[in-house]
């Protein structure tokens, strides 16, 4: 994996953040479980990760060449996974209380 491909695979993966960490929390009002006016921030994790799993990719690679590259981009895939599966999972439990009422 190339570097720029490993920059783009994490500007991706912290990028979907906030849209599934907004989703999360509609469904989380919808349900009743935070109030009306809560709020969500996204900002701590948008600086500070992207740079942590870059770095870290760059330290493994100094040891083992392509390893770091290819666990930190199979991590991102892995997330995104899970951020998908989070989506789907909220936007159903919306449509589900917003049909009942």
């Amino acid at each position: 994996m190339s570097i720029y491909a490993l920059v783009l695979l994490i500007a991706i993966t912290w990028l979907a953040y906030p849209a599934v960490g907004i989703i999360g929390l509609r469904a989380a009002i919808a349900r009743g479980d935070r109030p009306p006016d809560a709020g969500f921030s996204y900002l701590p994790e948008l600086i500070i990760y992207p740079p942590l799993f870059f770095g870290f990719a760059m330290i493994v690679d100094f040891f083992v060449m392509p390893w770091g590259r290819w666990f930190v981009g199979i991590l991102c895939a892995i997330i995104l996974v899970l951020f998908a599966v989070d989506i789907g999972r909220n936007l159903a439990a919306i449509r589900r209380i917003e049909d009942r009422t």
